[in-house]
């Protein structure tokens, strides 16, 4: 069973704050030992940003990322972490 609750998400960008949808978002965590929550900037092109969060079900981890432009935010995928890394590998080939 999922132990936490994402309440709020938000990046600060440049002063101000853009909210990322978060409903239904449970269990932030992080691969690196000792932090709670690991979200970063995959991409940074020229039409906008492309954010990352990584969390939990409580029976899988998945990830979520967020496209930030202008000034707003959309969530654009939740995704089970293995699967992303299996589609990346095989795309690879």
């Amino acid at each position: 069973m999922p132990r936490l609750q994402v309440t709020d998400l938000a990046l600060i960008l440049d002063g101000k704050r853009i909210p990322l949808e978060h409903r239904g978002m449970f269990n932030p965590w992080s691969p690196v030992e000792g932090e709670d929550l690991h979200v970063r900037i995959v991409e940074d092109a020229p039409n906008g940003l492309r954010i990352r969060g990584e969390f939990s079900d409580g029976s899988a981890a998945y990830l979520a990322e967020w496209l930030v432009i202008g000034g707003g935010s959309a969530r654009v995928l939740i995704d089970c972490v293995e699967c992303v890394a299996a589609r990346a590998a095989a795309n690879q080939r």
